[in-house]
């Protein structure tokens, strides 16, 4: 096989069809990965900025709450509490909303025009389930919201279930919930991503194979 025979090869290579279920594309005619990368792409980058957008509300209602807690903190130790529950929930939506603005970054910058081997091994790093560095910030994240909220809200809620003035109880029990929580959040996620992104992650690891197939006769 010589060269341009292995370009005209590459050139008509298209993608089988996809199971997506996503209406957007359902009843259309097989397009190619990478265009079908493409259009997808975009559509998770307007559905990140709208939640991005989202959080930022919800960080700026509760940041006006804090401040209120500041200008009128109250004559008890219930002032002082109302603070540490706002102040730590302002400090948690902050924190998702630095992730946010960088997955937007992130996405906005796809070059689309690179070559195809290359575009398809970042695309295979961006659809997969979960990449080291989202582990990383991913536990990082949880164990920041679990501090910032057992600090913010132990004593209420210990108050609340009737362990009285003592929170030790709740500084044991809440992180366990939040643990849970985080827990069936963590298998939900995976299961939108079997039903959403799976099929197209494993559509780019075919194209691989393909491709890779090819370059290896040509040698």
């Amino acid at each position: 096989m010589d060269i341009d025979n292995m370009k005209s090869k590459t050139m008509r290579i298209k993608a089988p069809e996809v199971g997506v279920r996503n209406s957007e594309h359902a009843g259309e005619p097989t397009q190619s990965l990478v265009d079908l990368l493409k259009a997808t792409d975009q559509q998770h980058l307007k559905k990140t900025r709208q939640a991005r957008m989202f959080i930022m509300i919800a960080t700026a209602a509760f940041l006006f709450a804090f401040v209120m807690t500041l200008l009128d903190p109250g004559s008890d130790d219930r002032g002082r509490e109302r603070q540490m529950m706002y102040g730590s929930i302002v400090l948690v939506y902050v924190l998702v909303s630095i992730v946010y603005v960088a997955g937007v970054r992130k996405l906005a910058r796809v070059d689309h025009a690179v070559p195809v081997r290359q575009f398809l091994q970042e695309a295979e790093r961006r659809y997969r389930f979960m990449q080291r560095s989202d582990w990383m910030l991913s536990l990082g994240g949880l164990l920041a919201v679990i501090l910032l909220t057992t600090i913010g809200y132990a004593p209420y809620l210990s108050r609340l279930f009737g362990f009285g003035d003592d929170p030790t109880a709740m500084y044991i029990l809440f992180p366990c919930f939040l643990i849970i929580v985080a827990a069936f959040g963590f298998y939900f996620t995976w299961k939108n991503w079997q039903r959403d992104r799976a099929p197209l992650w494993r559509q780019i690891r075919e194209m691989q194979d393909e491709l890779e197939s090819s370059w290896n006769d040509v040698r």
